[in-house]
């Protein structure tokens, strides 16, 4: 993500970061009672839930656990640089999926993940794509890729 891309010469990181940032800032002025959760894919360390119970899931890490933003949500985005890390992109997928089971059980919310992504991200584990699918659409989650 810390190729350079367009004809503004920003890096991939940094328009991704923009997009996260105008999604969270709509939230925080238009939907306070809205909750949100920041999973980052190819982080140095591997900082989940996931990977503390069963191991794997490397290299994601959640920077921001499900609750209301704030404006400390936002400048926490400031802080992450570049990685050379790589994370598989279907790992970061079940963690955010895991994340909002564990968070919402079987109460209603409207839940969606919003994976933010340059599509060259690894995705090793294609044979599990269909019980992922199951348990978005078990849970009723959108999953928005921009």
């Amino acid at each position: 993500m810390g190729e350079v891309f367009g004809a503004a010469g920003q890096s991939k990181l940094t328009i991704a970061l923009q997009a996260t940032k105008l999604l969270l800032q709509q939230k925080l002025l238009f939907g306070k009672s809205h909750e949100v959760a920041m999973v980052l894919m190819g982080s140095d360390s591997s900082e989940n839930d996931l990977h503390e119970m069963n191991g794997g899931y490397d290299h994601i890490s959640v920077i921001h656990d499900l609750d209301v933003v704030t404006l400390d949500s936002l400048r926490q985005l400031d802080t992450i640089k570049v990685s050379k890390s790589r994370a598989d992109t279907l790992d970061a997928v079940v963690v955010a999926v895991h994340m909002i089971g564990e968070h919402c059980g079987t109460k209603k919310f409207n839940k969606r993940v919003f994976l933010i992504t340059d599509g060259n991200g690894a995705c090793s584990n294609v044979e599990q794509i269909p019980q992922i699918q199951e348990e978005i659409n078990r849970q009723n989650i959108k999953l928005n890729i921009m």
